[in-house]
């Protein structure tokens, strides 16, 4: 208790005759704080982004090695495998999945994604073809979910009954993206061979990550072996990540330079009370208990100073890096902070008492009676 007398008294006299140090010491250790949080927040981005990422690829063609056997080709059946197994990530992922086949020797094609477990109309597509007059309509959702026979031709085919493996396709239009045939993915029969030429090719909204690719390359492995191969993918672009170890850096850098800050306030704090702290030494206070009042003074200052700053980050700052920094989301809570402050004011407790020590163990009384400050 009569510790803290000290301190409440020494913080007082500090209040009045420097309170501009003061003010200054507590902007510094609430920088300190949010520069911390920063550095940590852009290096966990960089971390999960390196995880994540593994090119800047948002198309893939998955390419077939079979021959003209039945036996060896790939079948809109085993495909139907493969896409039953896509995870919501990856099927989220996928905006537009496209096919083309050889059947009856007409070119067909077909635009589909994946929603909820079912084939659905691709809308980026769709759209294309009406924003550039392509087509003067196109599939419901009902014809591309339930594969109704229906088809948009080219003006090679039009006018004349469409058959495809023996079935009569209603042309609901025309097409003038292509020579061939647009049908629904699920008008098709179960065994119809899938074009080892053209494969598979998968459009992504974003680029693959490392979960999808390796989703995508087990799933293939599974169900069809070493008929499919995926094209090996080139890591991240190094000067995007680059950019990332500069911020990184930057932040690192003036973390350290509010420390020494704070440390060189705190020095001159030290020099302000040179008289009180002689006169105490006089009066029988010992150098531990002297040491002891100027480090919970040091602190008191500290530590709400931090607070606020570790709640300004929190409420203001990183709102705006999870918008600009994606792969941040979810990286910070209120018990990460917590722990990120509660880590820095036990190192700021450590170097402070090192450095009191120091200069408790240079301080001599005669030199203190000398600066008469107070």
């Amino acid at each position: 208790m009569v510790i803290l007398k000290y301190v409440k008294r020494h913080l007082y006299s500090f209040l009045r005759q420097d309170r501009g140090i003061l003010f200054l010491a507590g902007i510094v250790a609430c920088f300190s704080t949010i520069t911390l949080l920063l550095a940590f927040g852009l290096y966990r981005n960089y971390e999960n982004e390196k995880l994540s990422k593994v090119s800047e690829l948002t198309e893939i063609k998955v390419t077939f090695h079979t021959w003209d056997e039945p036996e060896e080709q790939v079948t809109k059946t085993e495909l139907d495998r493969c896409f039953a197994r896509f995870s919501d990530e990856l099927s989220d992922g996928l905006y537009m999945v496209f096919l083309s086949l050889k059947i009856d020797d007409i070119p067909v094609e077909c635009w589909f994604v994946l929603r909820e477990g079912r084939y659905a109309v691709c809308e980026a597509f769709r759209d294309n073809l009406e924003k550039y007059w392509l087509a003067d309509t196109y599939f419901t959702e009902a014809q591309e979910a339930e594969g109704e026979r229906t088809a948009l031709v080219s003006g090679a085919y039009s006018g004349k009954p469409l058959i495809l493996q023996g079935n009569e396709f209603q042309i609901i239009g025309e097409q003038h993206l292509s020579g061939g045939v647009f049908v629904p993915w699920q008008a098709l029969e179960p065994e119809t061979p899938v074009n080892r030429k053209q494969g598979l090719q998968l459009y992504f909204s974003r680029a693959i990550t490392s979960a999808q690719y390796e989703e995508l390359s087990g799933i293939l492995r599974a169900e069809l072996g070493d008929r499919a191969e995926l094209p090996r993918l080139q890591p991240p672009d190094p000067d995007e990540l680059s950019v990332i170890h500069i911020f990184m850096l930057v932040s690192a850098l003036i973390g350290g330079i509010s420390s020494v800050n704070f440390c060189i306030l705190y020095r001159y704090i030290f020099m302000k009370r040179a008289y009180s702290l002689a006169v105490f030494c006089m009066c029988g206070m010992g150098r531990k208990r002297a040491a002891a009042v100027y480090i919970l003074e040091c602190m008191t200052i500290m530590i709400p100073a931090s607070f606020a700053g570790d709640t300004v980050f929190y409420f203001a700052v990183l709102p705006w890096l999870e918008g600009t920094f994606p792969y941040m989301n979810g990286v910070f809570s209120i018990g990460s902070c917590s722990m990120l402050y509660g880590g820095y004011i036990l190192a700021s407790l450590v170097v402070t008492a090192v450095m009191t020590g120091v200069w408790m163990g240079r301080f001599s009384v005669k030199e203190g009676l000398r600066r008469r400050v107070l």
